[in-house]
């Protein structure tokens, strides 16, 4: 305020030293106060979230407090003093030493010719994957004449601005385009291909030039059906996502220095994306409450616009922009970079840097969005400051290279803008596409424990031979992989070394286990061939016959995923400490394996109590190799976790496992996490803390849900109003509390529960039924002696999982409700709440959850699902149905 009232003076004192001087000077000098004053309007908003910030907390500490600025010239000077203005100049000499690429050995160019409209971002992803000509208004007639295929990219200005105003719908630009370069390619009979890269908040800017397309392409799954929509000349319309290029993006020389400082290079909208800066925030504040430093490279440096201001107390934090090809030097060494989407709710469509950053080995810190979740589970979704505060703090070394060398895997197995231009090619009719890499594995011997290797391996379609037929056969295979039962292989081992021929132009690859080798580096010496891979057709590929060790060009991988069986240890699969623990968290696995260790086990890592946790992992009985691979690996890591494994195949849902997990419950206390989903804010320790203060038998907090938006339950307001305070200062619950809740349901993964009180009860989930957990809670509430609330989130729920049961609607989904709905209301009529149940709960739940499933439902199955609804009803009868399109439907009416 002080400075407010300073400011004010000023002015005062500058305008009256201007009253004399000509109308234009004052009025001049009051359009820069208006201003001055936006800005302050526009900043006042942050004044809180600034003064309870890291940096502010810290300069007070320090005896010299930060105060923020009132005007947008005061922010300018202020950053002019960023402490990290030659940040990128004084590790430039690092930089430099670092070569850009190492090409590429096994990723041949498709042979088509395309000729392409982009801007630097998508002509650059595409490089190299086929023979590229790049189309202007002026050679757009010459090239017609070589190429095969014209794409189109939404793009703002081209290369070098040759398209400049193309992304405005009514520009001459764009008319040039629709009225004289497209009908001259289809005049030439030429595939026309649109690819939107700026879906969906671009849609519309570049519809017309959709219309005009042969072919559509868009990076968001979810605007497919507008396309198909508004474009109805179209042939087909696809979703593509973004991919990466080994000429830009790799990991090649990133061990030799790293960087501890956690990089963000972007850009801040004071006036847009809400979502997106709030998430920012909680990240940034995240990072400058550890140990590491935030450096933020601002794109819009240069603009010196209020818009693109990051919030002040980042000031200290800001560089000014670099070179794109430097930045991804930078960024390749850094241990952590942070990733911002502006759109949150796609599947398909995320910013391409969470991919990228991938693909050159670092860690990826990212706010929520629905494909990332379920593409990465290796990246870090976190919107907590402090989850991310832990994070960077408590994973060790070994941890995180293990992340970063999963997320390069997902990147270069699935994510190649080499296989996007393949996905155009195919879709298009074009056959000029290259063929998939061909491995064979050589064994030195014909045992089972060499068979079960290969058949353990994320890798498909190898070949087993061995020295002799690889003799005779070796033209017909482009990576030869040699194997021994001297060594212990991880499933991943294979799919690591043949993707390292994506991005290293070499003869051979190697695990770098043998002293003196660096990490993903060039190496002269494979001083072992079955701790590695040749390239068939190479000098290396001549002396497989002359013998293990190989000199030549070589790469040199990470030293995981393989050792001397000697050195292996094993471990039961069921041992478990003996300790006294605090909680048992019951894990439900079924084929989710990344989740459950990226999401589920991370996130309780981070707790402050994790070696206080008991971990039971209950398999029902997965059918993916990995999920098996991964309950195993975490299970030899933690020595507090228990597994057990049902029969492959499943039952359906996760209630056989739960019960399974409460039946091996040791500790005082039980929660539920299920594999995709995270524990976050040191949650259960909080509630622990309180449920055994207050002798409850059950304490609950709040969920966050992230789905196409995120959501906070604030479980604790919903029951704080029906519980009843004791001499004892526990909170006793109304005896009419769940009718008076109107049965509302709450997630079990938000609460610890007291596992005496719990085991007494004789209650369990309905094998096989889904929503099980909702009536799990239900019964709890009804039977609870003393519940106890916090107003914290304790996890975080992810709604749009693929694959997820709740998220595959037909009659399978319907079916699974039976078992629940029998269990459910046969247990009401017992306790006498039947009547009541149907009064409320049941006629919203059949209304807002059955009936708008109904609509997900392929037409084919829609007579079978309104069956099985009819069903579920009939287990609450008799019951007077109140929303017209329930009646109508209980009633007969199929259509």
């Amino acid at each position: 305020m002080a400075t407010e009232i300073l400011a004010v003076a000023e002015w005062e004192k500058t305008y009256m030293s201007a009253a004399n001087k000509s109308t234009e000077a004052r009025g001049a000098l009051v359009k820069r106060r208006l201003k001055e004053l936006e800005y302050s309007k526009s900043a006042s908003d942050l004044r809180q979230q600034f003064f309870g910030s890291n940096q502010y907390i810290s300069s007070v500490l320090s005896s010299e407090p930060i105060m923020p600025s009132y005007s947008a010239r005061e922010y300018l000077h202020k950053r002019s003093t960023s402490p990290l203005l030659n940040y990128a100049e004084q590790i430039r000499p690092v930089l430099d030493s670092i070569p850009t690429t190492l090409g590429t050995r096994s990723l041949k160019p498709h042979s088509a010719h395309v000729g392409i409209i982009a801007d630097e971002f998508l002509y650059k992803s595409f490089d190299s994957t086929a023979k590229l000509t790049y189309v202007t208004p002026d050679n757009y007639v010459s090239a017609a004449e070589e190429v095969e295929i014209l794409l189109i990219a939404s793009t703002w200005r081209g290369l070098s601005g040759e398209w400049i105003n193309l992304a405005t719908p009514h520009s001459n630009m764009r008319s040039f385009l629709l009225e004289e370069v497209l009908p001259y390619y289809r005049g030439k009979d030429l595939p026309i291909v649109f690819y939107s890269k700026e879906d969906p908040p671009n849609y519309q800017q570049f519809l017309s030039i959709a219309q005009a397309a042969d072919y559509v392409f868009t990076c968001a799954a979810e605007v497919v059906s507008d396309y198909e929509r508004d474009c109805p000349n179209v042939r087909s319309v696809n979703p593509l996502s973004f991919g990466v290029n080994p000429l830009h993006h790799s990991p090649v020389y990133s061990r030799r220095h790293r960087v501890s400082d956690v990089l963000f290079a972007g850009s801040w909208h004071a006036h847009k994306y809400p979502e997106r800066r709030a998430a920012a925030h909680a990240i940034f504040e995240g990072v400058a409450a550890s140990s590491r430093n935030l450096v933020i490279f601002d794109r819009n440096w240069g603009l010196e616009s209020e818009r693109y201001f990051f919030p002040e107390e980042y000031i200290a934090n800001l560089a000014p922009s670099i070179g794109h090809n430097l930045l991804l030097k930078l960024q390749r060494l850094a241990d952590f970079n942070i990733n911002l989407n502006s759109v949150i709710g796609s599947e398909t469509m995320y910013a391409n840097r969470v991919v990228e950053l991938q693909a050159m080995g670092s860690m990826v810190i990212s706010n929520y969005n629905v494909g990332v979740n379920n593409r990465f589970p290796n990246v870090l979704t976190c919107e907590s400051s402090v989850d991310v505060r832990d994070t960077l703090d408590q994973m060790s070394a070994a941890e995180l290279y293990e992340v970063q060398m999963e997320g390069l895997r997902r990147a270069y197995s699935d994510h190649l803008s080499h296989d996007r231009m393949g996905d155009i090619l195919r879709i298009v009719g074009n056959d000029h596409v290259s063929a998939k890499t061909k491995v064979c594995v050589v064994v030195d011997e014909s045992t089972d424990y060499l068979r079960s290797v290969v058949d353990a391996q994320t890798l498909t379609g190898l070949t087993v031979l061995n020295a002799d037929e690889l003799a005779s056969g070796r033209q017909d295979f482009d990576v030869v992989v040699p194997l021994s039962t001297e060594f212990e292989y991880a499933p991943t081992y294979m799919e690591d070394l043949v993707n390292a021929f994506k991005y290293a132009d070499v003869d051979f690859v190697t695990k770098a286990i043998d002293p003196g080798v660096a990490d993903h580096e060039i190496t002269s010496r494979l001083s072992n061939g079955a701790t590695g891979a040749i390239w068939a057709a190479s000098p290396a590929g001549d002396k497989l016959r002359r013998g293990d060790a190989i000199e030549g060009y070589g790469y040199a991988l990470d030293s995981m995923g393989i050792v001397r069986r000697q050195d292996s240890i094993e471990l039961s699969e069921t041992s478990a400490r003996t300790d006294d623990f605090l909680v048992s968290v019951i894990i439900p696995v079924y084929n989710n394996g990344p989740f459950l260790l990226n999401k589920c086990i991370r996130s309780l890592s981070r707790s402050s109590i994790f070696d206080k946790m008991q971990i039971l992992m209950v398999d029902d009985g997965s059918t993916d190799l990995r999920t098996q691979q991964i309950i195993n690996e975490i299970d030899s890591k933690y020595e507090q976790v228990s597994v057990f494994k049902f029969e492959q195949g499943g039952s359906g849902s996760a209630s056989r496992a739960r019960n399974k997990g409460l039946g091996m419950a040791s500790a005082p206390w039980i929660t539920y996490l299920d594999p995709d989903n995270e524990a976050v804010g040191d949650g259960y320790a909080r509630l622990i803390e309180l449920a055994a203060e207050k002798s409850l038998d059950l304490a609950i907090g709040d969920m966050l849900r992230y789905a196409e938006k995120t959501l906070n339950f604030k479980n604790s307001k919903k029951l704080k109003p029906h519980l009843i305070a004791d001499s004892e200062g526990g909170s006793t619950p109304d005896p009419e509390i769940l009718s008076k809740m109107e049965f509302y349901p709450m997630s079990n993964q938000a609460m610890v529960i007291n596992a005496q009180w719990l085991k007494g009860l004789g209650i369990e989930q309905p094998v096989g039924a889904l929503g099980q957990d909702s009536f799990f809670f239900q019964q709890m509430v009804y039977y609870a002696r003393k519940i106890g609330v916090l107003e914290h989130p304790i996890h975080i729920y992810y709604g749009s999982v693929s694959k997820s049961v709740v998220n595959t609607i037909g009659p399978n989904f319907f079916k699974k409700y039976i078992p629940l709905e029998a269990a459910r209301s046969a247990w009401l009529r017992e306790i006498g709440l039947i009547q009541k149940y149907n009064e409320t709960r049941g006629q919203s739940f059949m209304k807002l959850w059955f009936l708008r499933k109904l609509e997900l439902v392929h037409e084919s199955d829609r007579s079978e699902c309104v069956d099985i609804i009819r069903e579920l009803g009939s287990f609450y009868e008799p019951v007077i149905w109140e929303d017209p399109d329930v009646a109508e439907l209980m009633a007969g009416d199929r259509t």
